[in-house]
Formats: structure tokens, sequence, C-alpha cells
């Protein structure tokens, strides 16, 4: 595995996890107020 290849795979799971984040907020916004 090459230098710039686990740097576009950090950027990935970076992208991964910033899409990730709002449904989760959304998820445990409905958990509270359930």
């Amino acid at each position: 595995m090459t230098q710039r290849q686990s740097i576009e795979n950090v950027y990935q799971e970076l992208a991964t996890l910033i899409n990730a984040k709002p449904a989760y907020i959304a998820l445990m916004e409905n958990a509270t107020r359930a």
C-alpha cells in the first residue's frame, strides 16, 4: 500500500463519518424525545 492510497483511505473514512453524523444525531434526538 502506497502512502497515497492510505491517505485516500483516510479521506474516504472521514467522508463516511461526516455523512453518518447527521443521521446519528437525528437518531439520538428521537431517542431522547421518545
